[in-house]
């Protein structure tokens, strides 16, 4: 079956069709992922039995027990683990369909899946480094909230304004932090 053409890359000969353009993986920080984000094509990666036993052997649990329980997608301590075992798994899944990077980025905790690629740490190192981020920032008073505001609502906002994100058309997205009771 022949899978839909990409401009820089076709897929199904795994080769760099425009040599002079750079392909970069950007990786974004936690709050990307749904509860159905790719399980199923995730799941394909061959680093997904080996996560999990790393997570047994590690933290004496399971990847599903991590992966498919509602409350821990946005929480942690185990957004950040979600967020880089879903990313290295797409990755792993790029890669072996040919798609290779001349440049990794990350931000926030994908800066975590940015250095595993490039070599920097070991899959472990990265699984726990994401483990022992989300333990400690479950035990900080504080929430995020991001979303759409008019730059003069901005102001009246009784939050503190943690970073200005991007416009959208009339709009900027913004991400506000406080106290958990402020936010809810």
């Amino acid at each position: 079956k022949k899978m839909m053409a990409c401009p820089i890359m076709d897929i199904n000969k795994g080769h760099k069709l425009m040599s002079d353009k750079k392909i970069i993986f950007l990786y974004s920080g936690e709050g990307t992922r749904s509860q159905d984000t790719g399980n199923t094509l995730q799941k394909r990666s061959p680093l997904w039995d080996q996560i999990d036993t790393i997570l047994q052997s590690r933290l004496d649990l399971s990847i599903d027990q991590i992966w498919n329980n509602d409350g821990n997608i946005h929480k942690c301590p185990y957004s950040p683990l979600n967020t880089v075992i879903s990313q290295i798994c797409f990755s792993d899944i790029w890669h072996s369909w040919g798609f290779e990077f001349d440049i990794v980025v990350g931000h926030s905790t994908g800066e975590i899946t940015a250095a595993y690629l490039a070599g920097l740490y070991s899959l472990e190192d990265s699984l726990m480094l994401a483990y022992h981020i989300g333990k400690v920032a479950s035990q900080i008073e504080g929430a995020m909230f991001h979303g759409l505001f008019f730059e003069n609502e901005i102001a009246t906002l009784p939050l503190n304004l943690s970073s200005i994100n991007f416009k959208h058309e009339d709009q900027l997205h913004i991400t506000l932090s406080g106290k958990s009771d402020e936010i809810d």
